[in-house]
C-alpha cells in the first residue's frame, strides 16, 4: 500500500514535524497513567513526558509510524507508532521517573 492514503474518510500518513507535538499528547496522555502495569506503579502524566517526548522524536526521526488524519478538516485524530521500545529503551529512561524501572524490567525477560 502506498502511503499517504486514504480510507473512510481518514488520511493515513508518515509523521512529519507538524505532527510530533499531537503524538507526544497521545503518548503521554493515554499510554502512560492508563496502561495497566503504570497505573499499579503510580505513574502519573509528568512522570511519562520526557519519555513520552523521546519516543515521539524518534517515531519522527525513524520515518516508519503514521498519523491519521480527516481527510475533510486535515486535523490531527491519532498517531500510529510502528516501533517496539522496549527492545531499545533510551538509555536515559530511568533518570526521568525511576517508577518506569519496574515496567522495563518485566518487559526485559
Amino acid at each position: 500500500m502506498k502511503i499517504p492514503f486514504e480510507s473512510g474518510g481518514i488520511v493515513y500518513d508518515y509523521i512529519r514535524a507538524k505532527d510530533v507535538k499531537n503524538v507526544i499528547d497521545v503518548i503521554r496522555r493515554y499510554f502512560g497513567p492508563l496502561e495497566t502495569m503504570n497505573k499499579a506503579v503510580g505513574i502519573q502524566p509528568e512522570d511519562f513526558d520526557i519519555f513520552a517526548n523521546v519516543i515521539g522524536n524518534i517515531a519522527l526521526e525513524e520515518g516508519l509510524s503514521l498519523v491519521a488524519r480527516n481527510s475533510i478538516t486535515g486535523d490531527f485524530i491519532a498517531p500510529v507508532i510502528l516501533k517496539d521500545f522496549t527492545t531499545q529503551i533510551p538509555e536515559d529512561t530511568f533518570k526521568f521517573s525511576p517508577k518506569l524501572l519496574p515496567i522495563f524490567g518485566m518487559m526485559d525477560n
